[in-house]
């Protein structure tokens, strides 16, 4: 058998029979406001830890999302300038077979080239689709007053808008390909 002794309630103030109640030890006193006031501040100074803690959390990923950003920013750039003269070359190619021009462009058109071999001596020969030499007939002596001598000569290689002007010492090709080609030099 246990030597143990079970209580059913607290002994605290317990005492013996016979003899009076011994009192219980005073309790301290305490300032409740200076109690409620260092809890305030502690929960305070702890609300505040953490706040700043969730905005330096929250400015590193700030800072990591802007830094991704920038990243997909200059690989969209890097996307497109090189997809992008691919774009417009495609584009173009699309759009000439449908293009008609009128007399006016083709005599913008026979002026440029007529224009890249300036200073040139001697008959320019201009080669021109069947319908644009067509227009441009009544257009050669105001071009031969500018150019000096030219000749216009149907090629039925060139399509409506295509010039092809050969000088004594050189040619200016406007056909579309030519030029599409030279764009396409200046966009990479």
């Amino acid at each position: 058998m246990s030597n143990l002794i079970k209580f059913h309630q607290h002994v605290r103030h317990a005492h013996l029979a016979g003899q009076p109640a011994a009192e219980p030890p005073p309790k301290p006193e305490v300032d409740l406001a200076a109690v409620e006031k260092k809890a305030y501040e502690r929960g305070r100074t702890e609300a505040e830890n953490k706040f700043k803690e969730m905005i330096a959390a929250a400015q590193t990923l700030q800072g990591e999302l802007l830094a991704n950003l920038q990243k997909a920013e200059k690989e969209l750039v890097e996307t497109v300038e090189t997809a992008l003269p691919d774009l417009i070359i495609e584009g173009i190619r699309r759009i000439i077979p449908q293009w008609s021009p009128e007399v006016r462009e083709v005599q913008k058109i026979v002026r440029d080239m007529l224009s890249g071999l300036e200073g040139e001596s001697g008959p320019l020969e201009i080669r021109l689709n069947e319908q644009d030499k067509a227009q441009l007939e009544q257009l050669q002596n105001a071009l031969e007053g500018d150019f000096g001598q030219t000749n216009l000569v149907v090629d039925r290689n060139l399509r409506r808008g295509e010039c092809v002007v050969v000088g004594r010492f050189g040619m200016v090709d406007g056909r579309f390909q030519s030029k599409l080609n030279g764009l396409r030099k200046d966009l990479l």
